[in-house]
C-alpha cells in the first residue's frame, strides 16, 4: 500500500520540474488540496451508501483532490463526489459508460477524477458485488486504461507525469 503523503510529495516534486520547462504555460500546476478528515469520509460514504476502497481513502486522507494533477485532469474531492444521476461528473458518464469493459452494476461507477478540456474520466468501480470492486478505470468515450487499485492507478499518474517532462525536454526524468 502507497505511502500517500510520500507519493503526493514525489507527483509534486515531478510536476514542479515539469512546471520549470513549461515555457509557454500549457499546463496550470497547482497543489494537493488539504487532506480529508475520517470523520468527512465516513459521513460521504453514509450519504451515498457505499464503502470506499482502503487505498482510495488513503489517498483522500493525504489529499482531498488535487487540481491539475495530469495535465488539465483533475482528482475530485469529496465535495464533488457523487453518485446521483445529476451530478455533472456523472451526466459525463453518457459518453463512455456502453464501450466499459465489465464494472459490475453501473450505478455503483463513482466519477472521481475529469479533465477540464476533454471527455476524460477516472472512475472507480464501487460494486461491491463485483470481482472487479476497487478498480480504477480512465474512459475518453471508451475504457483507455484500468488499474487493479487505486494505488496502481496513482503510480501511472507518476509514470505519466515523468513522460510529460521527458516530452518537453526530450529527457528522460532523472531523481
Amino acid at each position: 500500500m502507497l505511502d500517500y503523503k510520500a507519493a503526493i510529495g514525489y507527483l509534486f516534486q515531478i510536476r514542479e520540474r515539469i512546471r520549470a520547462v513549461d515555457l509557454a504555460g500549457l499546463y496550470e500546476y497547482c497543489y494537493p488540496k488539504v487532506a480529508a478528515s475520517e470523520n468527512a469520509i465516513a459521513e460521504w460514504e453514509s450519504s451515498q451508501m457505499v464503502s470506499l476502497p482502503k487505498q482510495y481513502k488513503n489517498f483522500l486522507l493525504a489529499a482531498d483532490g488535487w487540481k491539475n494533477v495530469s495535465q488539465d485532469k483533475s482528482l475530485l474531492g469529496l465535495n464533488d463526489l457523487s453518485l446521483a444521476s445529476d451530478s455533472k461528473y456523472v451526466k459525463r458518464l453518457d459518453y463512455c459508460v456502453d464501450n466499459l469493459d465489465s464494472t459490475g452494476d453501473i450505478k455503483y461507477i463513482l466519477p472521481i477524477g475529469a479533465a477540464e478540456y476533454a471527455n476524460d474520466l477516472y472512475l472507480l468501480v464501487l460494486d461491491k458485488s463485483s470481482s472487479f470492486y476497487g478498480n480504477v478505470i480512465w474512459a475518453a468515450g471508451e475504457e483507455i486504461e484500468r488499474y487493479n487499485d487505486f494505488d496502481d492507478f496513482f503510480l501511472s499518474l507518476i509514470a505519466y507525469s515523468k513522460y510529460d517532462y521527458k516530452l518537453f525536454t526530450g529527457i528522460d526524468y532523472i531523481e
